[in-house]
């Protein structure tokens, strides 16, 4: 436009005696005389149609006389016939500015129009129009850009595969064509998964085996196929599905289910029943292993293991190791724990703060504050999102979802057995536990039924079959069967003594002696004293009783033995323990000393002899008053069944009941391993001894 009026400008000024039909029909464009501008051009058309189409084209370009449609026909109409104007001609037109260039201009201006006209009220089909009938527009680009844009944009609002097809085959070339072929994938995925049904997994993966999610889609079908958990889900995921990349896990959850109660026989019954197995030289490997222990020892403060010769099978590496239970032990690293095979392989990432022992081939684990539950393979049986676990044996854990619930108990694949009605709920122990409900404390047994119903104020198990129950202030006695053996008449119970079959009773300052029927030894009660509950029982129809601050003894009749004289007596054994004039010693039945009062103290090992103490260090004598251990030791403890634990202060050692030093006293802890194995540590190594063979390991 800007080029048309400078150059009329220019041509009105050099030639103003120019004259003609063409140049006026100009001229009164110019002036906006649209209708003899109109008019004019018309008239033209049959003989001079180049040029007077050209001059309707700007007409029906103006603001005022814009009709779009008719500006594309004849600048169109105008640039099919420029070819018949005559050299002679088109030399004065020229002086219009009009040739073919400005045709092309002019062309270009149309579709410019055109182009703004439709963004107005952009679609599809209107640029795929504008594309079609302006091959020349320089805005073609532009228009594709638009029109791909658009139609992506409706494809994502149909949100199907086929509406991604559908763009694909009209705009193979489109610049969106890379993100429409990723949003087909997606849809056509999304598409079969939706209704997460086996049948439309597996139609994916054979109609679409080449997808990026041939993998999720392997997943999710192993997963819907074996979300029972079961070995035989498993098994029969691995026979259908042999090309799946879940093929080898499946086996091997076969193989780890299968072993969870971990014995030779299980082996051995796992290669009869699975012949089929892939992996079946990984079980001689691991029968082999089976046979083997490891041993946890430290170097550089990394833990490793070594076998029962000595020779290191695993490299020192972790920060923390315990021992190997049924061919699993819990390790740890970076301050998380998590479990390795005997190959040390990891079979469970260190995922969790803290990992507990396996209990019917589950383990409690822990992050932060929350509990939950896993099995050998590593499978969540309960996510770790409760605020308690307790792993109750007998195949039973009891689980609290927050700190104001109740505990509810299941069994080892979480199904509730119980409504969660326990407040608190302990260990069990020979089948029965106790536990505590609104209601009260009660026995509760291996069946999930009340053995004792809950109506107590306190329970406490004191023999496999016996129990002080509180009620009203007052303790009582009561069997598993739910007989009441003593009524609840007094204030405190001593342990039971399951050798003499007794039970101490204290009422207000008495002192009664019970046998296991809750029936008086004695006739009459004795004075309560402080320690009494640990040095009043019977043995062989002797016990000490105190009477006006002195000690003496008497018989099951009532019948005193020996008066009260003396300061203090200790528990009635082969002897008896007498304090006098700051001293201890030990006397028969008739008071005859045995042992001279020399000693800072003396205490009965019930059963067995007696703990000594001289010039504050301890030692022990056998029920014959022959010295068993010198007193040489700040620390003199029992240790598991037949041995005594001793210290000089600084390091342990280790003695046999019989007096036989069994472990020199240079070790800085001795505990029980495993079995009769103990594990003996020091500075900067930690060793192993067998009780039974005598072998040391290092």
């Amino acid at each position: 436009m800007t080029r048309f009026v400078t150059v009329l400008f220019i041509f009105c000024i050099s030639y103003p005696a120019f004259s003609g039909k063409i140049e006026k029909a100009f001229d009164a464009l110019q002036k906006k005389n649209f209708y003899d501008a109109e008019m004019t051009f018309r008239k033209l058309l049959k003989k001079n149609t180049s040029v007077a189409s050209y001059g309707l084209t700007k007409l029906y370009l103006t603001n005022d006389y814009r009709i779009l449609d008719s500006a594309y026909k004849f600048v169109l109409q105008s640039e099919a016939n420029f070819q018949l104007i005559s050299p002679k001609s088109l030399t004065k037109l020229k002086s219009l500015g009009f040739d073919s260039l400005a045709i092309q201009d002019l062309k270009q201006t149309v579709s410019n129009a055109f182009f703004e006209k439709y963004l107005k009220n952009p679609n599809e089909e209107i640029f795929i129009q504008f594309i079609e009938q302006n091959a020349w527009s320089v805005l073609v680009p532009a228009a594709i850009h638009l029109r791909d844009s658009i139609a992506f944009s409706e494809a994502e609002a149909r949100k199907s595969s086929i509406a991604f097809t559908e763009f694909l085959a009209k705009y193979p070339s489109s610049y969106l064509a890379a993100a429409a072929n990723l949003n087909f994938i997606e849809y056509q995925y999304l598409e079969f998964a939706r209704r997460g049904r086996i049948e439309d997994f597996e139609t994916f993966l054979k109609c679409c085996g080449e997808s990026p999610h041939k993998v999720d889609a392997e997943n999710r079908l192993y997963e819907l196929c074996t979300n029972r958990g079961k070995i035989e889900d498993y098994y029969a995921f691995a026979k259908k599905y042999p090309e799946n990349s879940n093929y080898e896990d499946a086996w091997r959850m076969v193989y780890k289910l299968f072993l969870k109660e971990y014995s030779l026989e299980r082996f051995l019954a796992f290669k009869e029943k699975y012949p089929d197995y892939p992996y079946l030289n990984e079980i001689e490997e691991d029968l082999k292993l089976f046979h083997e222990s490891f041993y946890p020892f430290a170097s550089n403060d990394l833990f490793g293991y070594f076998d029962s010769e000595g020779k290191v099978v695993i490299e020192p590496q972790y920060d923390q190791a315990s021992a190997f239970q049924d061919g699993l032990a819990i390790v740890g690293k970076n301050e998380k724990f998590g479990l390795i095979n005997k190959k040390n392989q990891v079979l469970i990432e260190f995922l969790y703060d803290e990992i507990l022992e396996f209990s019917d081939a589950r383990s409690v684990v822990i992050v932060g504050d929350s509990f939950g539950i896993i099995d050998r393979s590593g499978r969540a049986i309960v996510p770790v999102r409760f605020n308690d676990i307790l792993a109750l044996s007998n195949g039973l854990f009891a689980l609290q979802f927050n700190s104001e619930s109740n505990y509810v108990i299941t069994d080892i694949n979480a199904n509730p057995k119980t409504e969660a009605v326990f407040e608190e709920i302990n260990v069990f122990e020979n089948g029965v536990c106790i536990a505590k409900t609104k209601a009260g404390y009660g026995i509760f047994n291996k069946e999930c039924k009340w053995q004792i119903p809950p109506s107590f104020e306190s329970l406490k198990q004191l023999s496999d079959s016996l129990f002080e129950f509180g009620l009203n202030g007052k303790k009582g006695l009561i069997r598993l069967d739910g007989k009441k053996v003593v009524e609840a008449i007094y204030d405190e119970f001593s342990k039971y003594d399951a050798v003499g079959k007794q039970i101490l009773a204290r009422q207000g300052v008495l002192l009664f002696h019970l046998n296991e029927f809750g029936q008086k030894i004695i006739p009459n009660p004795i004075e309560f004293f402080p320690g009494a509950f640990e040095n009043a029982f019977f043995y062989k129809g002797t016990a000490i009783y105190r009477y006006k601050n002195k000690f003496g003894l008497l018989d099951n009749t009532f019948r005193e033995v020996l008066k009260p004289q003396f300061d203090g007596l200790g528990r009635v054994f082969t002897g008896v323990p007498i304090f006098k004039n700051q001293k201890w010693g030990i006397i028969d039945y008739n008071g005859k000393l045995i042992l001279p009062l020399e000693y800072d103290n003396i205490e009965t090992l019930p059963n067995f002899g007696y703990l000594i103490e001289k010039n504050g260090m301890l030692g022990v004598l056998d029920q014959d008053f022959k010295t068993l251990i010198p007193t040489s030791f700040s620390i003199v403890k029992p240790f598991e069944t037949d041995y005594f634990l001793v210290s000089n202060g600084k390091k342990y050692g280790l003695y046999s009941k019989k007096g036989e030093l069994i472990l020199p006293v240079h070790y800085d802890l001795i505990k029980v391993f495993e079995g009769d194995c103990l594990s003996l540590y020091t500075d900067n190594e930690t060793a192993y001894y067998f009780l039974r063979s005598k072998l040391y390991l290092k």
